[in-house]
């Protein structure tokens, strides 16, 4: 199996979900991102980077320009339960992938909004998971 790279992985995104809208992350917003967030994986980074935030395809999945805090989309009482979890996309039906968060980094999982807890993924990349997802 050829390993994708995260450019080629945008194209195929691009060449697959012609109605994406995936943009670039700055330097500038990376940075901020980093200052707001540094326990989150340069993986991360690198997919904003060179795969982009925005919509894959129309209403298919969001990747977000940054993190969201949960406070930003659950009442205040699901926001407390999900206290060093950020957000940073969404199939647009309730599943929001995220980043566990803690001195000692981070792990990506996912929080379903009907049943709102995080919960773990195998060890993949938040690339990866997109290229399972859309890139086939």
């Amino acid at each position: 199996m050829q390993i994708m790279t995260l450019p080629d992985l945008r194209r195929r995104l691009i060449a697959l979900h012609s109605e994406s809208t995936l943009e670039s992350l700055t330097p500038e917003d990376e940075a901020a991102i980093r200052r707001e967030a540094p326990s989150l994986p340069d993986e991360y980074f690198a997919s904003l980077r060179e795969v982009g935030h925005g919509s894959v395809g129309r209403g298919m999945y969001m990747v977000y320009k940054g993190p969201i805090a949960p406070g930003d989309v659950f009442d205040a009482s699901t926001a407390a339960d999900l206290a060093g979890v950020l957000l940073v996309g969404d199939n647009f039906a309730g599943t929001h992938e995220a980043y566990q968060v803690s001195d000692a980094g981070a792990v990506l999982g996912c929080v379903e909004s009907s049943c709102p807890s995080f919960v773990a993924h195998e060890d993949i990349s938040f690339a990866k998971l997109l290229e399972r997802r859309y890139a086939k």
